[in-house]
């Protein structure tokens, strides 16, 4: 899973929360950095999808890409 480019975008934008997601990961600023360059797998665990769910007011499944089958 991944989380959409533009919720990225807003995450790269926005140091609340970024720093949030520092604490709640136990990472450092470069980690969380890496991650959002990469759209890394950590960002969809549950408790930082939640939070980034959470901090803009939408569900999960709004923040994430829509899975296609590659055949």
């Amino acid at each position: 899973m991944k989380i959409k480019a533009e919720i990225i975008e807003k995450i790269k934008g926005n140091l609340g929360l970024r720093n949030q997601l520092i604490e709640l990961m136990g990472v450092t600023r470069g980690t969380i950095y890496n991650w959002l360059e990469d759209n890394d797998d950590n960002l969809t665990k549950a408790a930082p999808l939640k939070l980034i769910a959470d901090h803009y007011n939408m569900t999960p499944d709004e923040i994430l890409e829509d899975e296609k089958a590659v055949a």
